[in-house]
């Protein structure tokens, strides 16, 4: 059982060092970033007072997947503390179900059929396998690149480089093929490094796509994709869509032979892609930009410009990073990293209008 008992406290004038103590504590908690009175205090000073709920995760979630009933979103975290995939009940906003891994990344995907789920795996170069059933999540199969890919031509699907040894980004399930896609940043130098500008040792390739079959135990299979490739969709038309992040370009893929068989290009930086739910534009977040640039797949072209800043003509530094579109096609909302927060566009007429933040 609990009670409550009533507390009675009389006032005491402390002593000038003891009010200079507690002023110190005080200014000293008001400098520690997290959640504080007023709001929230983020590490650079900023204090930010956020619409909406706040649900508590460990830090850097960089991307949520609704699962197929609504009621429950995966929501994947890859910061300095423990990587969780967490699956969080919207109704209640309560972490319901929670997974730890080493290390993970951006890539995050599922079969809303067999409620099967796979994660990135980061630098391990492997890719998590999980399954959500009946209110459980469970770890189940750890998927990871072979040794050695091969020493043939980019035209082979097993190429010259090592997969074994690049870090893992974006990833997407198609249900009809029962195929998971998913991009393998290459390491550079002699120090295995994966920031790009470094003396390569990748013999010329960036990055690469591969498909494998989650239902059987064939070899995954590995090509060249773009320099630093980070998000990858299947569009209406039946072909892939990679964002390559260090060549202002979105990649398009032939899902079958897995040769880039286009190029568009795009802003600098582009980084998480989305398809309009009814028609066949693509969305793609160009983080150096602070724009959204939209493809119409049919055509290949890029059809119009979002700017998605706090103010016309701003420089460089809103950092649109991630994106979605709402299930009926008439809202796109863009998180902007560097101002912490989300511009909303709405849609008229198939055009997109100037984005209220």
């Amino acid at each position: 059982q609990t009670c409550a008992l009533p507390i009675y406290a009389w006032a005491q004038e402390k002593d000038p060092e003891a009010q200079k103590a507690d002023s110190k504590k005080t200014a000293l908690a008001a400098e520690i970033p997290g959640q504080i009175e007023s709001g929230y205090l983020l590490p650079n000073g900023w204090r930010l007072t956020p619409a909406g709920e706040q649900i508590v995760l460990k830090d850097l979630p960089l991307n949520i997947v609704p699962l197929p009933d609504g009621k429950q979103a995966l929501v994947a975290t890859s910061g300095y503390n423990a990587h969780e995939l967490t699956v969080v009940d919207l109704a209640t906003r309560r972490k319901i179900a929670t997974q730890t891994k080493k290390n993970s990344w951006f890539g995050l995907s599922c079969d809303a059929t067999t409620g099967r789920i796979w994660w990135s795996g980061a630098g391990e170069t492997v890719i998590h396998g999980f399954e959500w059933k009946e209110g459980a999540l469970a770890a189940t199969r750890t998927y990871s690149a072979p040794k050695e890919t091969g020493d043939k031509k980019d035209s082979q699907p097993n190429n010259t480089a090592s997969a074994s040894a690049g870090f893992r980004t974006g990833m997407t399930y198609d249900a009809a093929s029962k195929t998971l896609y998913s991009l393998t940043i290459l390491a550079k130098g002699a120090g295995k490094s994966f920031a790009w500008g470094d003396a390569v040792s990748d013999k010329g390739l960036g990055g690469l796509i591969s498909k494998l079959h989650p239902d059987n135990d064939a070899s995954e299979q590995f090509v060249a994709c773009g320099k630093r490739p980070y998000d990858v969709v299947l569009a209406r038309n039946g072909l892939l869509y990679v964002s390559d992040w260090a060549d202002r370009r979105v990649l398009v893929v032939d899902p079958e032979t897995l040769q880039t068989v286009a190029r568009i290009q795009v802003g600098e930086h582009p980084n998480q892609l989305a398809l309009h739910p009814t028609d066949d534009r693509l969305f793609v977040a160009c983080a150096s930009s602070n724009a959204v640039h939209v493809i119409d797949t049919r055509r290949g072209v890029v059809e119009e410009v979002i700017q998605t800043a706090l103010f016309p003509q701003s420089p460089e530094g809103s950092t649109p990073d991630a994106l979605c579109v709402s299930p009926d096609g008439e809202w796109l909302f863009v998180a902007n990293a560097d101002n912490n927060c989300v511009a909303r566009s709405e849609e008229h007429t198939s055009e997109l209008q100037s984005p209220y933040v």
